[in-house]
């Protein structure tokens, strides 16, 4: 929990362990991610997972231990290709305790110049390999592997670094010194990503994220098979883009994998979560009293089944314009009417709307009485 937590060991336990790690950051309730997560992994999709590359011109594959799938949660496996063409990925497991095999068609260009970024990253999964082939011993062959792959795609590592040569002497003549401010790594945070709401209804969200204008690109992943290049945008000073959540995509959790490649060649990953509810929020009326007279007033209670960003009320009794209920929690919604005085006796129709915080609308028709007594 938190910025400053070891993210390393943490997701390290996680990869090894075959199961997942979740992050929490300071501005989610921990209660709704220990409970996302503890669902999650009560039921992984697809256990005992093998990825048979044979017949493909493909090599060498990351992860070499492929954990459970779990589901919101993506799985990212990256290799090289060493020809073109088509063919197939044959992925099996067990879904449930019974063994199943998916055949998924791939293709390999001669060339795809929107996805330089994945050399990098697959680079980086190297070079993670290697280091964990390390715990049990570094070896020649482990150190020069990591020194070599660094070397070539311009990485740091354990044994490679960035060093930085100036050619100019930053000094005025009189020899006084020149004050000089020197680029250093991102901090946490400075690479991040948002949506335009963090629970969304299918339709065309933007995502925006923040990152240094002058990056080469910014690319977002999407877990249903989307991938997105995001455009600078001079207004926000972010990198937006919209992106369409298809209709048949079920309810809950995602997460958007986002890929910023930094002017200096770094690659640097983050993830932004949202939940698709496509749902208006069930709710339940109690009146006060269900026959009123002029000038008596009203009081309306709704109890939203889940948590409710807004809940009004209108009809002709009370005028056309919508009447904004109350609530300190976004379950319980209370609001007092008076009846007009000189409202004719009869039926009237109140409709209740609920609006959630994805803007599903969910309503609600409920009719009372006005009566006059015999005096009247």
């Amino acid at each position: 929990m938190g910025s400053s937590v070891n993210r390393y060991l943490i997701a390290k336990m996680g990869e090894l362990g075959r199961g997942a790690s979740t992050f929490v950051d300071l501005n989610r309730p921990e209660e709704e991610v220990a409970r996302e997560f503890e669902q999650r992994m009560r039921g992984p999709v697809l256990t005992s997972l093998v990825v048979d590359t044979d017949g493909l011109p493909v090599t060498d594959v990351y992860p070499k231990s492929v954990p459970d799938l779990f589901a919101g949660q993506p799985l990212f496996l990256v290799g090289r290709f060493t020809g073109t063409g088509d063919g197939l990925l044959r992925i099996s497991g067990r879904v449930r305790g019974e063994f199943r095999r998916f055949d998924v068609p791939v293709h390999f260009p001669e060339v795809a110049p929107e996805h330089d970024a994945l050399k990098s990253l697959w680079a980086r999964q190297r070079i993670e390999e290697l280091t964990v082939q390390g715990y049990r011993g570094e070896t020649p062959d482990i150190v020069q592997g990591i020194t070599n792959t660094a070397l070539e795609y311009h990485l740091m590592s354990r044994f490679t670094s960035f060093v930085a040569v100036e050619q100019v002497a930053r000094t005025t003549p009189d020899g006084e010194t020149v004050k000089e401010l020197v680029p250093v790594q991102l901090p946490d945070g400075m690479v991040s990503g948002s949506l335009s709401r963090e629970e969304i209804p299918p339709g065309d969200p933007i995502i925006s994220v923040r990152a240094p204008r002058d990056a080469r690109r910014v690319t977002a992943y999407f877990p249903f098979g989307l991938v997105k290049p995001l455009t600078f945008d001079t207004v926000s000073g972010a990198w937006r883009g919209r992106f369409l959540v298809p209709l048949g995509v079920a309810d809950g959790y995602y997460t958007v994998f986002l890929i910023t490649e930094l002017a200096d060649g770094q690659v640097q990953r983050s993830e932004v979560r949202y939940r698709l509810d496509s749902q208006g929020n069930d709710f339940e009326v109690a009146f006060s009293q269900r026959e009123l007279s002029p000038g008596d007033t009203l009081t309306l209670d709704v109890d939203a089944v889940e948590a409710t960003k807004e809940v009004s009320v209108y009809g002709e009794l009370f005028g056309e314009a919508q009447q904004q209920l109350t609530s300190q929690d976004g379950l319980r919604f209370t609001t007092s009417l008076v009846v007009p005085e000189g409202t004719p006796a009869g039926a009237y129709e109140l409709v209740f709307v609920a609006r959630d915080a994805a803007g599903n609308r969910f309503e609600r028709r409920e009719t009372l009485r006005v009566i006059h007594s015999r005096h009247d």
